[in-house]
Parts: C-alpha cells; sequence; structure tokens
C-alpha cells in the first residue's frame, strides 16, 4: 500500500504543477495556493493509507489522530473529499467549496474547480452512484447527482448539473447536462 501511496502522490504532485518535490521551495516560488491545495491533497492520501493499515492498538490511535486531523482541514479549506474515492493525478485548482461524496469512484488525472458538488439523488441508495473516467475536467459550479456514469476525457462546463450518463470525448453544459 506504501508504493500506491507514494505513486499517486507524485502524480498529485505532477498534476498541480509543482515542479519540486520540497513543497517550501514551491511557497517560496510564489505558488502558495497550489502548495497549500497540494498539501491537503497530501493530507487525504496519508489518511488514505492509514485507513489501509492492519488494525492494531497503535494504528487504531494514529486513526483516531489523523482523522481529526483530516477533519480539521476539511473545515479550513471547504473542501470535503472522501477518501479512497480518488485514482492518481488529482489537481484541485483553486479554494472554494468542494463536495465528493464517499460512493464517488473517480479515475486518473481529474481536474476539480470549486463550489463543485458530486452526491446522490436519493441518501439511502447503497454501492457507488458516480463513476468518472481519467483525464475529466469538472467546471466550476458543477453539480453532478448519481447514479450517474461519465466516461474518459470529458469536460464538464462552469454551472452544468449532470444527472445523466456521458459518453467518452465529450462536452457537456447545461442544466441539465447536454452534450455539445
Amino acid at each position: 500500500m506504501k508504493e500506491k501511496y507514494k505513486k499517486y502522490l507524485e502524480e498529485d504532485r505532477i498534476a498541480s504543477g509543482l515542479a519540486n518535490r520540497n513543497l517550501f521551495v514551491e511557497w517560496l516560488k510564489g505558488n502558495v495556493d497550489a502548495v497549500y491545495l497540494f498539501f491537503y491533497v497530501k493530507q487525504m492520501r496519508k489518511f488514505e493509507s492509514i485507513l489501509s493499515m492492519n488494525r492494531n492498538v497503535f494504528t487504531s490511535v494514529l486513526y483516531v489522530i489523523w482523522k481529526h486531523w483530516f477533519s480539521f482541514l476539511r473545515r479550513l479549506y471547504g473542501i470535503y473529499l472522501s477518501p479512497n474515492v480518488f485514482e492518481g493525478g488529482l489537481h484541485i485548482v483553486h479554494f472554494g467549496y468542494i463536495w465528493v461524496d464517499s460512493s464517488s469512484r473517480i479515475g486518473k488525472n481529474c481536474t476539480i474547480l470549486p463550489q463543485v458538488l458530486l452526491g446522490k439523488k436519493k441518501p439511502n441508495v447503497k454501492g457507488t452512484s458516480i463513476l468518472i473516467g481519467n483525464n475529466c475536467y469538472i467546471g466550476t459550479g458543477s453539480t453532478i447527482l448519481g447514479p450517474v456514469k461519465i466516461g474518459d476525457n470529458v469536460v464538464i462546463g462552469a454551472g452544468s448539473v449532470v444527472v445523466n450518463d456521458i459518453p467518452n470525448d465529450s462536452t457537456v453544459v447545461g442544466v441539465p447536462a447536454k452534450q455539445l
């Protein structure tokens, strides 16, 4: 699991546009927002690795501490990402409210802008409700209500509301979202 954590973290760093592994150097270069947003993603990945550990007294204590730390970061940043939802290459562009439900599964190299909501139409539905493919771009103010399946290389325009499946290599806009 540690290799997966390191791999995802490296993909997230590259997707965030941070050339240097040393975040302090990137911060000094002026990439302040990118560093803080990557720090949040890094803490989420760490929490994911803790969740995957075998339970014993040490890991249980570590889990409780990290759960509270990650909960604090969620409130501080206004970004509510559920762990174990994203593959590598996650890129959050700006600060702003983002909610991603735990029943979502999001592929590699996806970009999410602020004011995005990914959730279920009906709250008590079990299983994965939102499947998003690789290389997707979710514009500002978009809402995706599952159950839906979004293909690879999809661009969801700003302010769109997605309630139906979207095929690969599409661009959708509007309320409800329609393919261009």
